[in-house]
Formats: C-alpha cells, structure tokens, sequence
C-alpha cells in the first residue's frame, strides 16, 4: 500500500497536509514564531525556499535536511523512557463516602504501555483499560476513516475486510498511535450507525482515551 505520514491528508486520495493542532510552551518553538502551530503549518515552514531553492529552515536540523517532513523536529528520533514523559492529568469522579455527593480528583496517566501510570479509566460505573486500547494495532498507521459497512475482501475464500481504512507510514510510538486512536474515535463517532450503549469495550475505551486526553 501507498506510504503515508501526518503531514499528507485525511484521505487516501488528499495530498493536502492534515491538520493536527499543537501547542507548545518551550522559549525554541516561540522564538520561531510556532508556539501554536498545526502540522500543515509545520509542514509549510519546512518546506519553505530561500531565493536559492535552499530550504531556509532546515538548517538548524543537519541530521535531518533532507527529511521530506518535519517528522524528526515534532518527535525526535526516540520516545523518551522517563516515567514521567507522555503523562496528562486525568479527571475521575468518585463518590464521597457514605453519602451520595460526586466529588473528583486528577490523577497522572500514561500514554505508554507498562509505565506505573498506564492509562486507565475505573470511575463510578466505568472500567476500561489500556490494554482495551489495542494500541499495538495503530503501529506505523495512518488512519483515514471507519466504514461502517466495508466491501468483502476475499482472500483463500476467507472475508478479510474490515472496518478500519488507512495506510501505513513510518511511525513513532507511542505518540503516533495517540493521533491514530483519535482519527479513529473522530470518524468512528462521526459514521456509526450502532448505539453508544451497544459500542463494544474497544469503541468505548478508545472513545474514553481521547476524551480522557482533551478534557
């Protein structure tokens, strides 16, 4: 299948940059006019040509100039290890004992699989955990879209379609899985037909994740 990246569009036929927000506090990105920036943005900027043809900021970045995207400069070449990288703060309600007042508190969660942090969410009613994430499934993808109701692929006489259409790309995990879950959880909500309260433990726990993430 095609290659894909993030900085190419939500379709498979859209070459126009996707356009994932980010924000970002660090004094680097500011002095570069990209604290709030999104990645058709970032990717315009790399791409920009002095009168030369040079690509005027991509000089700051020698182990990457001739990188086609600006995947390197939003990610790194690693994931950093540190329990304490990839966390956000997530809301869970909780009742007040012996009476019936809903009360809350944050707690730290993880983006990363194994860290003491992992995401998780038990609230109330609720019990989801990272591992209903199937995280490992948006390895190197770049999702496009849910298709409620996908054309048979056979294959060795077996139905081999399925309801998830994307293409693959480099990735880096777990940051790249994140933006794949959300595009996931945005079409999904967006073309299904089946009610919240029938989703299976997969739709709702992603669902949850990426809620968890924004609020």
């Amino acid at each position: 299948m095609k290659a894909e990246d993030l900085f190419t569009g939500s379709t498979i036929e859209d070459n126009e940059p996707d356009y994932h927000v980010i924000v970002t506090d660090h004094p680097w990105m500011n002095e570069l006019g990209l604290s709030v920036f999104t990645t058709g943005v970032l990717y315009n900027w790399w791409n920009e040509q002095d009168e030369r043809g040079e690509y005027k900021n991509r000089k700051s970045f020698p182990n990457a100039y001739n990188d086609d995207t600006p995947k390197k400069v939003l990610f790194g070449d690693s994931t950093p290890q540190d329990e304490d990288w990839g966390t956000f703060l997530g809301w869970r309600k909780e009742k007040i004992a012996e009476t019936d007042v809903i009360s809350g508190k944050y707690y730290k969660k993880s983006i990363q699989k194994g860290n003491p942090n992992e995401w998780d969410l038990k609230e109330l009613d609720k019990s989801h955990s990272f591992d209903q994430l199937s995280f490992d499934f948006y390895d190197n993808m770049k999702y496009h879209y849910w298709d409620e109701d996908p054309a048979p692929i056979m294959e060795n006489d077996v139905d081999v379609s399925t309801n998830h259409v994307s293409t693959e790309m480099p990735g880096i995990s777990p940051i790249t899985n994140v933006i794949a879950i959300n595009d996931f959880v945005r079409s999904f909500q967006a073309n299904t037909t089946t009610k919240k309260k029938e989703w299976n433990n997969y739709q709702t726990a992603a669902s949850e994740f990426i809620t968890d993430i924004k609020r």
